[in-house]
């Protein structure tokens, strides 16, 4: 629950909502904490799952939940992921990624930790096109990670669309590719991966599993055994929140943002038929390889 969301929350359930906000681990301790709430509807966490999918994926030792089990109330947004670049760089479209890196002059990527969201495409893209990519890890946070790359200290660096159309618009970073199926109607001029190349038949499931991961936007969880009785009003509750026009009006204009719900059904199975057809256990360790070890050193 974010402060934006609070009062629209106790209009439709007639409850008072506190707002605790609980830093840590990029989301993940505030994830942990819902998990093994107590189960009564009281406790509701607006999660980001690209972080807390990867995590998971990847088996963060941080990690004590599983995205799968959670009581899901559905997605407020997705934000498709972007690899953004430094424009001095020698890196300034999608084929100079593709054609200009070598194990001399590698594609660096500034991140928090390893294996997170801001380094996790550009991982993703290195993997499926056999490219030299080098993850630099230990900056304080995203915002510093970002910064880096403005600053030049790294080559890029991985955002979603809100961060990416900031730093476009103000011509700090260029964009290179959209992490997505679809052209972002916010950055329309911003090719695909699937338009900006042809991804060898062997490597499309690591780009599907990842894209599938970043569906999960920003979505509304509980823990898991909610009552399905409870259950059902927090989603029907959030869904009239997400559905009211002073809220879009008011996040429009304060965040930029806009809705794309997602139902509980439909964002439950993200994590459950959609990526269990996609990883098996060789490809999970690939995976997790890729993200964690492949481009480290």
């Amino acid at each position: 629950m974010v402060k934006d969301d609070a009062p629209y929350m106790e209009k439709y359930t007639g409850c008072t909502c506190l707002v605790a906000n609980m830093p840590g681990g990029g989301g993940l301790l505030a994830l942990n904490h819902t998990f093994v709430a107590t189960p009564d509807g009281l406790t509701i966490d607006m999660a980001n799952p690209v972080m807390a999918g990867l995590a998971e994926l990847t088996e963060n030792p941080g990690v004590k939940y599983k995205m799968a089990e959670f009581t899901h109330l559905g997605r407020v947004t997705q934000d498709p992921f972007f690899i953004l670049a430094n424009p001095n760089s020698p890196f300034k479209t999608i084929d100079d990624l593709l054609t200009k890196t070598t194990p001399d002059r590698r594609f660096k990527v500034g991140c928090e930790a390893v294996g997170d969201s801001v380094s996790a495409s550009s991982c993703v893209v290195g993997y499926a096109f056999d490219l030299s990519v080098k993850v630099v890890a230990g900056y304080p946070g995203t915002s510093e990670a970002q910064l880096a790359a403005i600053k030049g200290e790294v080559d890029g660096v991985g955002c979603s669309t809100t961060s990416a159309v900031k730093f476009t618009s103000a011509g700090d970073l260029v964009p290179l590719v959209c992490m997505s199926y679809e052209r972002d109607p916010a950055l329309p001029d911003v090719p695909t991966i699937f338009e900006a190349a042809n991804i060898p038949k062997d490597k499309e499931w690591i780009v599907d599993v990842y894209i599938t991961v970043t569906k999960g936007g920003r979505l509304f969880v509980a823990p898991p055994g909610v009552p399905e009785d409870r259950a059902k009003f927090l989603a029907d509750a959030l869904y009239k929140v997400l559905h009211d026009k002073d809220f879009l009006a008011e996040v429009a204009e304060k965040k930029g943002m806009v809705v794309s719900y997602l139902s509980p059904e439909e964002t439950k199975a993200l994590y459950t038929e959609r990526l269990a057809g996609l990883l098996d256990k060789e490809k999970k360790a690939i995976f997790t390889n890729v993200l964690r070890e492949r481009f480290v050193d």
